[in-house]
């Protein structure tokens, strides 16, 4: 409790005046000013620093590039780094067609089985996250193709078939669909924490809750230490769905 002003105007020294209050007051909203304004200098410096750091990374992709390293690794790391940070989106997304034309110069008639298995793995990759990309930017039927070109290097791409299933519920709200393509996303990958939430998530929207309590207790059993994705998704639906607070509190701690 804050004693009264007069009581610690009691407290003052002998001879002390008001005046000599508010010049003390006003040094330490000096100093306070003092301490932010260095604070906000150390914040600039810091995003001046990484910005710069950003230009030297990004003119050593332009290097590789230029040097003729042009492959699919070459062009797919620079749109990642590109998306993620850049935000570059619409540069990213044609560096990553780019990455899948250099892969596949003549496109479908190009076959995969032509492609190294390094190269089909990385072709599988870069489209899935070229797919996750333009679902970002609205672009669903463009997103859409690139999920299938994932699909088709790789059946089996755990980021591909996890998200594609997500993106059938999501945007093109076909639950037949979504629950076929995540049975097979979780039959191919049963110990996938991502994916097993993804469709623990789907099943609690479509209202089998028992389902959905089910697969975040898999998703909570096979994450790693110091993943809190599937503890902090099943907190959630504890504390929204089951209206279990003391359970949820208890993922939430962990």
């Amino acid at each position: 409790r804050r004693p009264p002003t007069r009581v610690l105007a009691d407290r003052r020294p002998p001879g002390h005046s008001a005046l000599a209050s508010v010049c003390e007051c006003v040094l330490v909203c000096a100093v306070s000013t003092m301490a932010m304004t260095s604070a906000m200098a150390i914040t600039r410096s810091e995003e001046v620093d990484e910005q710069i750091w950003i230009e030297e990374q990004e003119n050593k992709y332009k290097a590789t590039l230029a040097s003729g390293n042009d492959g699919i690794w070459a062009h797919g790391s620079y749109a990642r780094f590109l998306a993620e940070m850049t935000g570059r989106k619409e540069e990213a997304v044609r560096m990553y067609e780019t990455a899948l034309l250099k892969a596949r110069p003549q496109g479908s008639n190009t076959p995969l089985d032509s492609l190294s298995s390094t190269d089909r793995t990385l072709y599988g990759t870069y489209a899935a996250w070229c797919a996750i990309l333009l679902e970002s930017m609205r672009q669903a039927d463009r997103a859409e193709v690139h999920y299938k070109l994932a699909l088709e290097a790789t059946p089996n791409h755990d980021l591909a078939m996890g998200n594609y299933a997500m993106f059938m519920h999501k945007v093109r709200k076909n639950k037949k669909e979504a629950e076929r393509l995540f049975l097979a996303a979780t039959t191919a990958h049963p110990t996938h924490a991502a994916i097993l939430v993804k469709y623990a998530s789907f099943k609690k929207y479509c209202g089998d809750l028992y389902s959905a309590e089910e697969l975040f207790k898999r998703a909570v059993e096979v994450s790693q230490p110091g993943d809190g994705e599937a503890l902090g998704a099943y907190a959630v639906f504890l504390h929204a769905v089951k209206q279990d607070a003391p359970l949820a509190e208890s993922m939430y701690d962990r």
